[in-house]
């Protein structure tokens, strides 16, 4: 990711949540998928990604108290972030497919949140 390879890594990411990667660890990928999305300008997508992050270290039951707080804290603030960049920027510039939301991650919050009902 500090290399610019954003393509690649959401590529990455996004093979490792289709293939199994542990639930347990999931809302760490979903919050990488966040900042990488947010570098690329795709704002709709970071937001997204983040609140994916946030539910899913909420109900996440391997993660203590301490570190869950500090997680969440940590994206709401990513959230903030990606809504004042956004609020700054001219949308008419970004090309639809970066407006809709991600499809992948919709069907990624659905499954968890039937795994989790």
């Amino acid at each position: 990711m500090k290399l610019g390879n954003y393509e690649e890594a959401c590529t990455d990411i996004n093979l490792a949540l289709a293939f199994g990667y542990p639930e347990e660890g999931r809302y760490k990928l979903y919050e990488r998928l966040g900042r990488i999305y947010n570098q690329m300008g795709l704002s709709q997508r970071a937001r997204t990604s983040f609140t994916i992050a946030k539910q899913m270290a909420s109900s996440t039951p391997n993660l203590n108290d301490e570190k869950r707080t500090e997680f969440i804290e940590v994206v709401e603030l990513l959230l903030k972030e990606c809504h004042d960049h956004q609020s700054t920027t001219d949308k008419s510039g970004e090309s639809e497919l970066a407006q809709s939301l991600d499809l992948f991650l919709v069907k990624s919050l659905l499954i968890f949140q039937t795994c989790v009902i």
